[in-house]
């Protein structure tokens, strides 16, 4: 079910990508192309949702719907 969800994610960040190629960089876009670095905030403890495991690693729901997201972000930049 968590898979389907990311891919689902995934198809309409693509989408929506695909439909700004077109335009100029600009906003949050901008930032990280210029950047470099995308930031990505969590709750600590909000199990199942996010939280850290016995290796102190963020895993979860909203972890893996940002890996998802930050991944599309690459794709798009380029």
């Amino acid at each position: 079910m968590q898979l389907r969800k990311v891919a689902l994610s995934l198809l309409l960040i693509s989408a929506a990508a695909g439909a700004a190629q077109a335009e100029d960089l600009s906003g949050t876009l901008k930032k990280i192309n210029d950047n470099g670095v995308i930031v990505v905030g969590h709750r600590e403890s909000s199990v199942p949702f996010s939280y850290y495991d016995n290796q102190q690693k963020v895993v979860g729901y909203s972890q893996a719907y940002s890996n998802a997201i930050v991944e599309a972000i690459k794709a798009k930049l380029n």
